[in-house]
């Protein structure tokens, strides 16, 4: 029964995977904003929750925490990425809503017990190499959900900064993911730091080509509605 469970969980993971790179690709490549781009995002967001439970099943089988630690932050970040479409005011001094309040306080849980257990891991000298995961990414993680939580509470907003949010938040889950899968499904343990370190270097790169170019556009005072057509409230 349990290896039925794992190989359904296997399939689950690689075709939600390929499911949610495929939307991400096709959102990345049309016109923003667009019905394409909306129906694309939120298929990438659909396949990521199908895709998440798998790969803590697949972590769990193989006895590997990293996987689940990548998948949490993928999911954290699409999260957040899609929320800031609604963030539009923050510049008004807009508060923290139920979903705000209800996905960032469960991450910061989530992420509080990872960075915990790998603490107290370090603090009794059984540091191991599932301790130093915990520990990094459990830090990671609280560092997001404070700049998450932060945004609405800094006396100085960029208008602009939903959109800035919106890019990174999904920018960010796409390479993270594709890092998972990466890490699972083409098994590339002895090169590990070598693979992670390509959507890592993936992310900012692609960040710093879109935040140059929305820069210059709404710079010359051209509206963010020109390049995002969202009926938002």
């Amino acid at each position: 029964m349990d290896d039925q469970i794992f190989t359904i969980a296997a399939s689950v993971h690689l075709y939600a995977g390929i499911v949610a790179l495929g939307a991400a690709l096709v959102a990345m490549s049309v016109k923003k904003a667009g019905s394409i781009h909306r129906r694309s995002g939120w298929l990438y967001l659909l396949a990521l929750v199908v895709w998440f439970p798998a790969t803590l099943l697949r972590s769990y089988e193989n006895g590997e925490v990293l996987p689940a630690a990548l998948a949490l932050l993928a999911i954290h970040l699409a999260l957040g990425g899609h929320r800031s479409l609604h963030l539009k005011r923050l510049h008004q001094g807009q508060r923290p809503q139920r979903p705000d309040i209800i996905a960032q306080g469960v991450a910061g849980l989530l992420y509080m017990g990872m960075f915990l257990w790998g603490l107290t891991g370090l603090l009794l000298g059984h540091f191991s190499k599932d301790g130093m995961v915990f520990l990094c990414f459990g830090g990671l993680g609280l560092l997001i959900v404070f700049l998450q939580f932060n945004r609405f509470y800094k006396r100085s907003h960029d208008k602009h900064g939903w959109l800035y949010g919106h890019v990174f938040g999904m920018v960010m889950s796409f390479c993270t993911l594709l890092a998972t899968l990466g890490l699972i499904h083409l098994d590339l343990p002895k090169h590990l730091p070598m693979w992670l370190a390509f959507p890592i270097l993936l992310g900012p790169a692609v960040l710093i080509y879109w935040y140059r170019f929305l820069g210059r556009r709404l710079t010359q005072g051209k509206r963010a509605s020109q390049y995002y057509r969202l009926k938002i409230k």
